[in-house]
């Protein structure tokens, strides 16, 4: 409900009782991500200075433990990898984005870093590993545009081997701002600016490259998550018009008919519980 504190807070699908997760300042808590077992929650914490931490909260014991990185982590990018044991996020210098931005894992419990990704002429904007594990979605932003470059790509990289595949770009799209695998990772959901001000949602093939403009209205659609059953992608949504404020709603991938989820007034960063009963996001005050 709209008078329900601050935080990270869970939504129970197909009603509007929401639950309060982890109580705090919207400005410390953001993009949380369960675990594949459901039993944790993920999110970016309260930053110290240049360096800030990933929290992880037991659902099952309301118990909450940190890592603290030695990089400073970027809000738009967390996600499990399927054996639950470590966390993609993209960090890098103090302001968290930039050249120095690159995509790291996180093993949970002892806090060892590894970085994926070479070094390239890029700014790496976004990211989110595919279900099997096996691929990164990535948005990159070239440094030094020429004339006729692409300037943004949607790109799928094999961390393997560090070569990457285009999927979209400026030529289709303008203003990637966020991914999200569907769970058979045969397509990505995407949140982009191309028709208005206020960002749309779009959906595009890994295989064939052909994006599909899944809504479009005049009020902002942003951030997708694809439910773990493929049939929905929950979103944010600001009025008609107006980039703030914000609350949760999902579309149908088939009909293309949206329902709303929340009824707060700053509601952001939707995540799917993997029973897809769920949806986690953060409330601002």
């Amino acid at each position: 409900m709209p008078g329900t504190p601050a935080g990270l807070l869970a939504a129970d699908v197909g009603s509007r009782k929401v639950t309060a997760l982890v109580p705090g300042r919207s400005s410390a808590l953001a993009h949380p991500a369960y675990s594949p077992d459901g039993r944790r929650l993920a999110f970016f914490s309260e930053r110290r200075g240049p360096v800030g931490s990933i929290a992880v909260c037991d659902l099952r014991r309301d118990s909450t433990s940190k890592l603290e990185l030695p990089v400073s982590p970027t809000v738009s990018a967390l996600s499990w990898t399927k054996d639950g044991t470590k966390l993609l996020f993209l960090g890098g210098d103090s302001l968290g984005y930039g050249a120095d931005q690159k995509p790291y894992l996180v093993t949970v419990g002892s806090g060892e870093l590894s970085r994926l990704g070479g070094d390239a002429a890029w700014y790496w904007d976004g990211a989110a590993l595919s279900p099997d594990g096996s691929k990164l979605a990535l948005l990159l932003q070239l440094k030094y545009p020429g004339d006729g470059e692409e300037p943004e790509r949607l790109v799928v990289v094999d961390p393997s081997t560090d070569s990457f595949e285009r999927i979209a770009g400026s030529n289709e799209l303008a203003q990637i701002d966020a991914v999200s695998w569907s769970p058979d990772g045969t397509k990505i959901a995407l949140s982009a600016y191309r028709d208005d001000d206020y960002g749309d949602l779009y959906v595009a093939d890994v295989q064939t490259k052909q994006v599909t403009k899944l809504l479009a209205t005049r009020a902002g659609e942003r951030s997708p998550a694809w439910s773990p059953d493929g049939r929905w992608i929950a979103f944010e949504r600001s009025p008609e018009g107006s980039a703030r404020p914000t609350s949760i709603w999902r579309v149908d991938v088939i009909t293309g008919a949206a329902r709303r989820v929340t009824w707060g007034s700053s509601d952001v960063s939707p995540a799917w519980s993997p029973d897809g009963t769920r949806i986690a996001f953060v409330r601002g005050r």
